[in-house]
């Protein structure tokens, strides 16, 4: 039986003042365990949000959000 995903909640509160919705969104997918993978550096940034498994995507981000690419470029 797989492992439960174990979240980071201290990603979410590293983000300084207001993070852009697409940036917020990033945080969390990250806090509860989930993965993501840069697909494009664009502009805009392409992301995908992977299971905490690693196995399947679940969504794709289509940013132009600075703060969303400076955060995946750290």
């Amino acid at each position: 039986m797989p492992q439960a995903c174990q979240g980071h909640d201290d990603l979410v509160r590293s983000a300084p003042n207001q993070p852009s919705d697409d940036l917020a969104a990033v945080l969390r997918w990250r806090a509860s365990g989930g993965t993501v993978r840069v697909l494009a550096w664009g502009p805009p940034v392409v992301v995908a949000l992977i299971t905490c498994d690693g196995g399947q995507e679940m969504q794709r981000i289509t940013s132009a959000a600075a703060d969303l690419a400076g955060h995946l470029r750290d």
